[in-house]
């Protein structure tokens, strides 16, 4: 019982009975000298209406504040009679539709208008017909318990009869003439409980015509009049499926029973919590791009068609049940879906097969496959599998592929791989692949791959392996190896890698933790097996300068730089340099140097005459211990001067004897030997 309502010193209140609903509604006002008033509802939507008179006395309200107490209890009853008013219309809303609404009948030999009253007892509606059309004094026999009106009707006056509900009444008509080449096949699906079934799909597995039970169970599909009878299936997950014998020379009623399958259940349920369980961003890109409808969730069976031809998925030859459906051959004007193909795919904008694909496909758009690719897709933006690809895929903006790849991959942008890929690689701007990868990878910008890689890597601007990798990495910036690596890295500024055999050329930078071939580039660093030294030396030149060789023994970067004061008036004279190096092992403590260097001496901050230095070095390198090492040898100089420059004295304490000296072009030649003396660490 939900009581609303105050009442303010007289009230009048009404009861209505809904079904098991009950609201009391309390009108008055004397307070106010509104007359008393009685809403009526009548009797409509199966309420009843029963109204009665309440007293309350007045006096211990305080006469001061009566006028406010009244007026907010005249604000508090108008909202209150519109809440009761939008009640009622949400408790009769929810009512069942009459024809669904269960009657118990047991009539043999009846009146018609006897059973009609014991239906509308226990329904709670009213028939409207016309007495012509329905001879009231007709005899009948029903035996039915707690089954629908709908299924009564249907016993009594098969498909002749049509019904349509007014608010609280049901009304009879004559049922449209049955078209000559359609009959009506209808029913209810239950469980062995006699519960409704819903969303249960029936079909017809030669016509692929569906439909699928409402909330009820029930459920109606036209199909073709023939004179052979066929068999539809009825099917829903967890339930077994069933087959429906129909006479399709005119149209029928019958009820059908699916008995639960608990091992489906089961598997279904498992597959369920692990798909769930398991959803990525690829998932639920696939949940989204392939669409699932009760045809496609309820039916296990898979349909083989010769030819289907759609307008949009859903919209063709294969109609509802095309999830369900592998095609040999596929025109889709827009788009199509299917279970999948066999030999050519046609799209205007897209192709999507739920399963594997075999032979090719062609879209305007995309190819989507949630299988197995063996063969050639071809799409105007993008092709996407979710299972391996054995053939090519072409896109003019990307390849996606959650399997394996075996093949070619061509792409104006991007080709992205999940699984193990083997063959070739082309894309406008990158290659992304998560596991095993060997091939030939070209791209524009970047090459990434995440595992073992083999093959040969080209980038516009890197290749980033997270992994070992066999073979050749060009890059017109950057190779990056976080692996090992056999082979060759060249790139135009950097090489990073972990452990090399084979050899880094870059024109700036390269960096492994160890290399058991030669790093080329302008510096070097290898930090396990490399050749690092610093060195403070003296030579006829300058009493101090310091160099620092790094790379390998075979072959190593110099940089160096020298001073010399002449006095406390004089500027400074001091020289800039680079060179490269080899260092060949004499014995366990002695390496024999072969460097050669260039060096641009200057005086003060005059840089605008070239004085270049060039030194070929020949000498020893003596270990006497760990961390330490003198180093002694000659050299071959060569210097080069502009004529016009103003260079001072270059000498300071030994005065080398001039071997030869050119003038020609504008520039100055001296050559001469010269010696060195240094001390080495690390």
């Amino acid at each position: 019982m939900l009581q609303c309502g105050l009442s303010y010193p007289a009230l009048d209140s009404c009861e209505f009975n809904a079904g098991s609903f009950y609201l009391p509604v309390f009108i008055q006002d004397s307070v106010f000298n509104v007359k008393q008033k009685y809403f009526l509802f009548g009797n409509r939507g199966g309420v009843d209406v029963s109204c009665h008179s309440l007293q309350h006395p007045t006096e211990t309200i305080m006469p001061q504040i009566a006028p406010i107490f009244s007026l907010l209890l005249f604000m508090l009853r108008k909202s209150l009679i519109l809440f009761c008013a939008s009640a009622i219309s949400v408790c009769l809303g929810a009512q069942l539709p009459i024809l669904e609404r269960q009657v118990s009948i047991h009539a043999s030999g009846t009146r018609l208008t006897e059973v009609f009253a014991q239906m509308e007892g226990q329904a709670q509606f009213s028939f409207s017909y016309n007495s012509k059309l329905i001879p009231e004094e007709k005899l009948v026999t029903v035996d039915v318990q707690n089954r629908p009106v709908r299924e009564v009707l249907k016993k009594m006056f098969g498909e002749s009869l049509s019904y349509k509900q007014r608010g609280r009444f049901l009304i009879l008509a004559k049922a449209p003439k049955e078209e000559d080449k359609k009959v009506l096949v209808s029913g209810y699906v239950e469980s062995a409980k006699g519960e409704p079934i819903p969303n249960t799909t029936v079909y017809d597995p030669n016509t692929l015509v569906s439909t699928n039970t409402n909330e009820y169970g029930y459920f109606e599909m036209k199909i073709e009049r023939k004179e052979i009878p066929l068999e539809l299936s009825v099917s829903k997950s967890a339930f077994r499926d069933t087959l429906m014998p129909v006479n399709p020379q005119s149209s029928s009623f019958q009820n059908i029973t699916l008995e639960e399958s608990p091992f489906d259940s089961l598997f279904r349920n498992s597959l369920t919590n692990i798909a769930e369980g398991a959803k990525s961003g690829w998932y639920q890109f696939v949940d989204f791009v392939f669409p699932s409808n009760p045809e496609t969730a309820n039916v296990s069976d898979t349909l083989y068609r010769t030819f289907q031809c759609s307008l949009f998925p859903y919209v063709g030859t294969n109609r509802k049940m095309s999830g369900r459906v592998v095609n040999e051959y596929s025109l889709n004007i827009f788009a199509g879906y299917s279970m999948g193909n066999e030999k050519l795919e046609v799209a205007g904008f897209a192709n999507i097969n739920r399963a594997n694909v075999r032979g090719a496909q062609i879209a305007g758009f995309s190819n989507i496959v949630g299988g197995n690719l063996e063969g050639c897709q071809i799409g105007g933006f993008a092709n996407i599998v979710g299972g391996d690809v054995r053939g090519c895929q072409i896109g003019g903006f990307s390849n996606t592929v959650r399997g394996d790849v075996e093949g070619v991959q061509i792409a104006g942008f991007t080709n992205v791989t999940n699984g193990p890929v083997g063959g070739v690689q082309i894309a406008g701007f990158s290659n992304v692949n998560m596991d095993t990868t060997k091939s030939i990878m070209i791209a524009g910008f970047s090459n990434h791959t995440l595992g073992k890689a083999s093959g040969i890597s080209i980038a516009g601007f890197s290749n980033v392996h997270v992994g070992s990798f066999d073979g050749v990495q060009l890059a017109g910036f950057a190779n990056v190896n976080t692996g090992k690596i056999s082979g060759t890295q060249i790139a135009g500024f950097a090489n990073i890698a972990q452990t090399v055999h084979g050899s880094q050329i870059s024109g700036f930078f390269n960096y492994a933790d160890s290399i058991s071939g030669i790093p080329i580039g302008f510096l070097s660093f290898v930090r396990k097996n490399g050749y690092h030294k610093f060195e403070i030396a003296y030579n006829e030149i300058y009493p101090f300068s310091i160099a620092f060789r790094t790379g390998v023994p075979a072959f190593y970067n110099i940089l160096q730089a020298g001073m010399r004061f002449d006095g406390p008036s004089d500027t400074t004279r001091w020289s800039f340099g680079y060179g490269v190096g080899s260092a060949p092992k004499l014995s366990r403590t002695l390496r024999l140097n072969i460097d050669l260097t260039a060096n641009q001496m200057t005086y003060g901050n005059d840089f605008d005459y070239l004085n270049l230095l060039n030194k070929l070095d020949l000498g020893f390198e003596w270990q006497f211990t760990k961390g330490v090492a003198l180093a002694f040898g000659a050299s071959v100089n060569l210097l080069i001067r502009e004529n016009q420059g103003i260079y001072p004295y270059l000498y300071g304490d030994y005065n080398p004897q001039i071997l030869e000296t050119w003038n020609r072009n504008g520039y100055n030649a001296q050559a001469w030997i010269g010696w060195k003396v240094a001390i080495r660490l690390f």
